[in-house]
């Protein structure tokens, strides 16, 4: 860290953890500390979503974001075309990258969490991670840190949120800026996803774990309702 900026040391230090978000699989993850000490205390939370609901999001993301950035020109229907199908997206299917995280499930070191289970039950995901990372939080703490995990407070703080690393488009058939804290629903999927895009989730869920999804793993099914 000696070729860090002063600041930068002087904040690493100050909560002598550093902590970064990413769409890598388990494979590619950093998994090796400069010592076995900072190996064993590494701590990963993967997040998961329904597939149709992360379809969508995802859709609205990249076709919000510029060409030249890494962004999306083709239609919501080769979307899910090139969701579902291995070699499109930059990161793999979303049932492949499941499948990927799923080598380190007894890793002590690794939380699953899901999209669902924040909205069901915020303050109890926050107790999780505060327990899984060691933090040490209180109770009163975290009842003060929860209101400013609500979807609400991030639209109100999108300024917080939005990335900078990228540029943003505005569609002509829309009458308002992008956000990038969007709607933050469950379920939005069912609303945009017809008959043929969930035969292209079912094809790309049995392309993954073939045998009529032999070896898919239980914590994901309440994830496929009305999928499978």
């Amino acid at each position: 860290t000696t070729n860090l900026a002063k600041s930068v040391n002087e904040n690493h230090n100050a909560i002598n953890r550093r902590i970064f978000n990413t769409h890598l699989r388990w494979e590619y993850m950093p998994q090796n500390g400069p010592s076995e000490k900072d190996t064993k205390n590494a701590r990963y939370i993967y997040m998961i979503r329904r597939p149709d609901d992360a379809c969508v999001s995802f859709y609205h993301h990249l076709s919000h974001q510029s060409i030249e950035d890494g962004g999306y020109s083709g239609s919501f229907d080769d979307f899910v075309h090139d969701f579902t199908h291995a070699g499109n997206m930059p990161y793999g299917t979303w049932s492949a990258h499941i499948k990927s995280w799923m080598k380190c499930s007894e890793d002590e070191r690794v939380l699953v969490l899901s999209y669902e289970d924040l909205k069901k039950d915020l303050k109890g995901s926050v107790q999780k991670v505060n327990k899984h990372c060691g933090f040490g939080l209180s109770e009163d703490r975290v009842e003060e840190l929860v209101p400013q995990f609500t979807f609400d407070w991030m639209r109100k703080n999108e300024g917080f949120f939005h990335p900078r690393s990228v540029r943003w488009v505005r569609k002509e058939d829309e009458g308002e800026d992008f956000h990038f804290i969007r709607k933050g629903q469950v379920g939005d999927g069912k609303k945009l996803f017809s008959s043929q895009h969930f035969d292209q989730l079912r094809f790309m869920i049995n392309q993954t774990f073939p045998k009529e999804g032999e070896g898919l793993p239980t914590f994901i099914l309440p994830f496929l309702d009305g999928i499978l």
